[in-house]
């Protein structure tokens, strides 16, 4: 994809480029983030309405695989570090360019573009879980941080539900591993349908299931704990023991919040199971 609004530009790129490949040209920005995202973004930093450092800050956010590449004969050797240090492009190239350069310069883009897309698809990777699809214990606890970050800022609360699955140990040796992956993606889907948008469900490990609840106290969290269980129950036919803990009742640090839910997990299960239990309280009555 190209941004230029110089047409003396376009038929000089045109004609640098050849037909070795696709690309569409745009004289304006005010269209180009309706497209799917390119494989290559060339933008001249001299557009006419001066927009080229906010349509690129656009382009590394909604593009975050996309490297971007720069043309302008304006830019001092001072300027260019700077614009590069703020991650606005990965390659500048300077007017005049010559045509091998400016070829290379698209190979490099290119090449970047399939480096982007690799770290991203091996971050995400580490961060979820290969069965239901959802976060890992490891993405859920950087989530952890954040939220507790922005609620220690903004002075609001927020809880966690630790949820543990029932006998499912007897469950995979009884009908095999291939059940037990299947009955853990259907309870993942229940839970991702049953919470809000802005709530975070996570596979903790095993049978253990995690779910962080921004702004939802202690009362709010109970009563999302207890809606879980019985549609586990009614629809899936699975019981499922949760303990619950919450910002700022409970703990105050994200590592205590998850330990105080953790022991109250323990406080369900070793009451009878198929209940939820509050932090520093007893166990719900079974229903």
């Amino acid at each position: 994809m190209i941004l230029d609004d110089d047409t003396d530009q376009h038929r000089a790129l045109t004609r640098a480029l050849g037909p070795d490949y696709d690309y569409a040209l745009f004289a304006s920005s005010s269209e180009i983030f309706q497209a799917a995202a390119p494989d290559l973004f060339l933008c001249d930093l001299q557009l006419a309405d001066g927009r080229a450092l906010e349509v690129l800050a656009k382009a590394r956010a909604n593009w975050p695989t996309t490297a971007r590449l720069v043309i302008s004969g304006q830019l001092t050797e001072a300027d260019l570090i700077q614009f590069l240090n703020r991650d606005l492009a990965h390659r500048v190239l300077r007017k005049p360019w010559a045509v091998e350069e400016l070829r290379q310069s698209v190979l490099e883009g290119l090449a970047m573009t399939r480096v982007l897309k690799d770290r991203q698809y091996w971050q995400e990777l580490s961060l979820t879980d290969p069965v239901t699809h959802l976060w890992n214990r490891r993405g859920f606890l950087q989530q952890m941080v954040r939220e507790s970050s922005r609620a220690r800022r903004h002075r609001r609360p927020y809880s966690l539900l630790m949820i543990d699955l029932d006998r499912f140990k007897e469950m995979n040796d009884e009908k095999g591993h291939s059940y037990g992956d299947e009955v853990l993606r259907k309870l993942s889907r229940l839970f991702t349908e049953s919470v809000r948008a802005i709530d975070w469900v996570c596979r903790y490990g095993g049978d253990e299931f995690a779910i962080l609840l921004p702004e939802a106290g202690t009362e709010e969290a109970f009563e999302v704990a207890e809606r879980l269980r019985l549609k586990a129950s009614a629809e899936l036919g699975l019981h499922l023991s949760l303990g619950l803990a919450a910002y700022p009742d409970h703990a105050e640090d994200p590592a205590q919040i998850v330990e105080s839910a953790d022991r109250a997990l323990y406080t369900a299960k070793t009451s009878g199971r198929n209940q939820t239990a509050i932090a520093g309280s007893k166990a719900t009555p079974l229903t």
